[in-house]
């Protein structure tokens, strides 16, 4: 019996082709979601922040290898585009996280960030501030943020029935879920005299109306976080303040100067209701005319 030969059908040479496809964005981004709310969710994980820097970093870098090289070629591009260190550590915790939700995690190396110290207004500029406001209401709030390191939204949130002028405390507190204060802790902060007094001073002109708020618009309805920040900006302007001032700078600038005036670490850390004293000890910053003093009082050999 004959064999029978093989038909040849003809080889064709394999071509290697390459595996490394684009992320499809938005199964990326929902594979970050579920990663970050079912497996982090008991870490300490911003999830709508991560997920807004992750989106960012879809949108402006191809991520279909994620490795340490690829890690630093977009730390390069970053510090390129002048960003400071803090945002591209987050930006890289971010770029961690894309890759251990895609199930090939790495670890990058951060570089290091120097925390900056928060400084706020001199006693000069405080008091230059008080004098360039226009109205009795005014001078009340920059007074009580002055004094107080009360936060914007506990400055709108604030009641009537919060100010107890005897004793000279301004209560902090959540008066309904949608006002829920830093931390969920109520707190009392003290007056000074010249906040009091401001204070009295507004309540007598104040509007008597259903609204419980202690600081009314010119609708007199409650005083809004816009309307505070305007507020500030406005009297910054006319006290000639030439920094940038908004809301917040006032919290730093009653916790610089309580500080500079020989007030202790722990009793700056109560009035600005402070969970842990390392968070007060941003504030302590020395420039060269405080320090001379300090030498020339304290330091005598």
């Amino acid at each position: 019996m004959a064999q029978k030969k093989r038909i040849n059908f003809g080889s064709i040479q394999q071509v290697q082709i390459n595996a490394s496809k684009p992320l499809d964005r938005y199964a990326t981004l929902e594979k970050l979601e579920h990663y970050l709310i079912y497996t982090k969710r008991y870490s300490k994980v911003n999830i709508k922040a991560t997920m807004q820097v992750a989106s960012y970093l879809l949108n402006h870098y191809d991520l279909s290898r994620i490795d340490i090289e690829k890690a630093q070629e977009i730390e390069e591009d970053l510090r390129a585009k002048g960003l400071k260190p803090r945002t591209i550590i987050r930006k890289l915790c971010a770029l961690e996280s894309i890759s251990e939700a895609l199930g090939k995690p790495i670890k990058i190396k951060k570089p290091k960030a120097v925390r900056e110290t928060k400084v706020g207004l001199t006693m000069l500029e405080c008091r230059a501030l008080l004098q360039a406001t226009n109205s009795i209401r005014d001078r009340a709030i920059i007074s009580l943020m002055l004094c107080t390191g009360a936060r914007a939204k506990e400055i709108v949130a604030a009641n009537v029935d919060d100010i107890d002028l005897k004793q000279r405390f301004f209560y902090i507190r959540a008066h309904n879920p949608d006002e829920i204060v830093k931390n969920y802790r109520e707190h009392k902060a003290i007056l000074t005299k010249d906040a009091a007094k401001y204070i009295q001073e507004w309540l007598d002109i104040r509007p008597e109306v259903e609204e419980k708020a202690l600081f009314l618009n010119t609708w007199a309805e409650r005083l809004t976080k816009s309307g505070l920040h305007k507020i500030v900006v406005s009297t910054a302007k006319r006290a000639g303040i030439e920094k940038r001032c908004y809301s917040h700078l006032l919290r730093a600038a009653c916790a610089t100067n309580m500080l500079r005036s020989g007030i202790s670490l722990n009793d700056v850390a109560a009035q600005l209701n402070h969970r842990s004293i390392l968070s007060t000890m941003v504030y302590l910053t020395s420039d060269t005319e405080s320090l001379r003093d300090s030498i020339d009082k304290r330091f005598v050999l």
